[in-house]
């Protein structure tokens, strides 16, 4: 994966940063079978660190952060990004074959979170899935101290929480957890896409 040099600067400075940045792969690559002509939704791609491990032709991603699209043109050119203002996306009715959500939620309130996962789904084709990989609290309030302090995520929830809200629009299932020591716990949810 390759990273731009003020990512290498913070990762130098705040390793738990760059633990993560090696490790989180490992909770949602495994999960997306993604096949050559199928495309992928990156919502809330940040700086585009993530992008690399698909192919640039089946890859589209999007953040409200003007500023980090136009960082992930430079540091990965020949992927498509796009700067979105609000919960309704620009692409058309079953658009993608995948979705992925890298720790964006626990930053959106559940009432913007339940319009978000109405557009999701809108743009989703049937029978298809959103891979979301989200901290959330657990049961020990350093690790929970600790996500809230430093993360600044104002909306971190449980897993019980996360899955109500999902199961709106989604069948959900956990896929995997990672407990990083002393830091924070992420699960991987798959939220495949229910018939209406």
């Amino acid at each position: 994966m390759r990273m731009g040099f003020l990512h290498l600067k913070a990762c130098r400075a705040f390793p738990p940063l760059r633990w993560f940045l090696q490790v989180s792969p490992r909770l949602y690559v495994p999960h997306i079978a993604l096949g050559s002509d199928e495309r992928l939704l990156e919502f809330g791609c940040g700086a585009g660190l993530s992008s690399t491990h698909f192919n640039p032709k089946n890859y589209v991603g999007v953040d409200i952060d003007g500023k980090r699209v136009e960082f992930a043109k430079q540091i990965n050119p020949g992927y498509a990004y796009q700067k979105i203002s609000g919960p309704s996306l620009p692409f058309e009715y079953a658009a993608f074959d995948w979705i992925l959500a890298i720790a964006v939620f626990h930053h959106i309130s559940d009432a913007d979170t339940v319009k978000i996962l109405d557009d999701l789904s809108r743009v989703l084709k049937p029978n298809k899935s959103i891979i979301v990989v989200e901290p959330y609290l657990a049961n020990n309030r350093l690790l929970n101290f600790w996500m809230q302090t430093i993360d600044r995520g104002q909306f971190i929830r449980s897993q019980k929480d996360y899955r109500a809200l999902f199961e709106r629009y989604f069948d959900v299932e956990i896929l995997d957890h990672l407990l990083a020591p002393l830091m924070f716990s992420l699960a991987t949810f798959r939220l495949k896409k229910k018939d209406r």
